[in-house]
């Protein structure tokens, strides 16, 4: 199963990478001095987030719904805010998604 996620989350994933202001969310940062990590965190995420939803929707239903182990549009049907904030928060707590990621 993980070699099938990889692979379904290389485009959306490769299509995020090429956009600047996306990427900006997952580009490692040292740590302002004075600043926790989750103060940290939550503004990086209110400046990048936006434009990643608004901007990489499609790329975001095909890796969420790779992660989930389902099709793309059966995750898209089922797909609203409490499922969407459920699915991000909890890919945002994975321990691996934080090492690759932040």
């Amino acid at each position: 199963r993980t070699f099938d996620v990889i692979a379904d989350i290389i485009e959306p994933i490769s299509n995020i990478a090429a956009d600047k202001e996306a990427v900006e969310l997952f580009t490692r940062k040292q740590l302002p001095e004075g600043m926790t990590k989750e103060a940290f965190v939550v503004k990086r995420l209110k400046k990048s987030m936006p434009v990643l939803l608004k901007n990489h929707k499609a790329d975001l239903i095909v890796i969420m719904a790779a992660i989930a182990g389902a099709a793309p549009e059966e995750y898209e049907k089922e797909l609203n805010l409490v499922k969407l904030t459920q699915d991000v928060t909890e890919l945002l707590n994975d321990d691996a998604f934080k090492a690759l990621f932040f």
